[in-house]
Parts: structure tokens; sequence; C-alpha cells
């Protein structure tokens, strides 16, 4: 699991049908002080998250995929808004 930052919406007018309805996201990975630390991901939305928010993301393939309860073809989903992050000794 990583955080990230959702940089942008994806639109694709054509995509798999197991996709329609879902919302796909850039996503910019990013180390607990908000320091990007790897190359922009598409991850499929779960949760309901929004351009700007510091974000969870599973990136295991067809462990990601398997949240859905029916195939579909993604390898990193949004799976929760970051509120805070503690780091311990600060």
């Amino acid at each position: 699991m990583i955080t990230g930052r959702i940089k942008s919406k994806v639109i694709s007018t054509c995509k798999n049908e197991n996709l329609d309805s879902k919302t796909l996201f850039v996503v910019e990975p990013v180390d607990p002080y908000g320091k990007i630390c790897g190359n922009e991901i598409v991850a499929i939305d779960n949760i309901g998250a929004g351009v700007g928010e510091l974000v969870l993301v599973v990136q295991e393939g067809s462990s990601a995929a398997d949240l859905f309860g029916h195939p579909v073809p993604v390898q990193a989903v949004i799976v929760g808004i970051v509120d805070k992050i503690t780091l311990e000794g600060e």
C-alpha cells in the first residue's frame, strides 16, 4: 500500500464495461512528508475521493481487482482518504 496525492481525473470515452461508472485518477506517490517519491499511477476510485486529496492506494494487481467482487481490469485501487499522518517521535 502507498500514500499518494490525486493529481487529476482520467477521462475515457471507451473502456472495459466493468469500469463503467467508476472514476479513474492519476495519483502521485508521496512520502509521509508530502515529497514525491515515485512515478505517477492510474488508480480506480473505490471510496469517492477527489483531486488534491491524500489517499491510500492498494497496488497489488489481482488483489486490488478483488475489491469489486467481479472481474475489473485494474492494478491500483484508492481505498482510503488520509486525514493526517503522525510520525512517531515528532
